[in-house]
């Protein structure tokens, strides 16, 4: 009721037409660059944000104004969530980070300097260079290969869409693993807290692929044709938990074969993996979990 009452009162927050061309002018601005910044700061934009934009800033900006307790929104209350609003909604391109590259040559930079791309896809930081590399000439491309390192990695820690009283929250499970490629460093290994350097990644990447990945969509799609709506529900299921158990102890019996794993850590990991499923904080949405089949059942994934 309290939530109700306050969703009300911002509706009824006053916003003058003066605010909301303000508003519309932002946005616009990142569709069209060019002409309202600095052309080499443009050039990074490849897509603004769309009309969605607008509507989230009109909203958030009542918000911020009946937090400060006016009935009215002010061009700071638009300022204020700035960055809230409009940061995931702005496709950045690479240009930038190679403009940052030409730019250590032409200071005569002999630092090396290594770039990770923390994402959840597979070899990431070797995609992120190639794209990199198609904006460089073949002498910056030479220097690049001295001095410039792109250690790929894997990222395993599930991240649920968990709503929240502060919107911008992130809400992530205790168990973390963050495996970096030793061998693709240049110059000095930094120390980076919670990194753990590995020999062979691909290893790491094809465990957590087809163990981790590779159970959590098999409870997604399960509980979807068992009507259970979250990854809890339906890995506590007894049917769909036997299905699961047998699909991992199955790929773990490839990846032992393959890589040499430890049969009986290996066997604790899926332990791990499941007691990860059936945690009652997640409350993770087999929606989300299962959703992109056709990149998720592809020949280079999960299959």
């Amino acid at each position: 009721e309290d939530i109700e009452f306050l969703q009300d009162l911002c509706k009824r927050v006053y916003i003058s037409p003066a605010i909301k061309k303000y508003i519309v002018d932002i946005v616009q601005a990142t569709r069209e660059p060019a002409k309202y910044i600095a052309p080499n700061l443009a050039s990074y934009i490849s897509m603004g944000s769309s009309t969605r934009a607008a509507i989230a800033f009109m909203e958030v900006s009542k918000a911020v104004a009946l937090i400060q307790g006016r009935a009215y929104v002010t061009p700071d209350d638009v300022k204020a969530m700035r960055h809230e609003v409009m940061r995931h909604r702005i496709m950045l391109n690479f240009a930038a980070i190679a403009d940052g590259i030409k730019k250590r040559i032409a200071d005569g930079s002999e630092t090396y300097l290594n770039i990770i791309a923390c994402e959840n896809a597979i070899r990431a930081s070797s995609q992120l260079k190639d794209h990199i590399y198609a904006l460089l000439s073949d002498e910056e491309k030479a220097y690049c290969d001295k001095y410039v390192g792109f250690p790929d990695c894997s990222v395993d820690r599930i991240v649920p869409p968990i709503r929240n009283e502060v919107p911008t929250t992130v809400v992530v499970e205790n168990y973390y693993e963050w495996n970096v490629e030793k061998a693709s460093f240049k110059g000095e290994i930094p120390e980076i807290p919670g990194m753990n350097l590995a020999d062979n990644l691909d290893a790491y990447i094809e465990r957590k692929l087809f163990t981790l990945n590779t159970g959590h969509c098999i409870t997604a799609y399960f509980g979807v044709l068992k009507g259970l709506p979250t990854i809890k529900e339906a890995i506590e299921n007894p049917d769909i938990y036997a299905l699961v158990h047998e699909a991992m102890e199955q790929s773990g019996a490839g990846l032992v074969k393959k890589h040499g794993f430890d049969a009986e850590a290996h066997a604790a990991y899926i332990e791990k993996i499941i007691k990860r499923f059936k945690n009652p904080y997640l409350e993770d949405d087999v929606t989300r979990v299962g959703r992109e089949p056709l990149r998720k059942l592809s020949p280079t994934d999960r299959l």
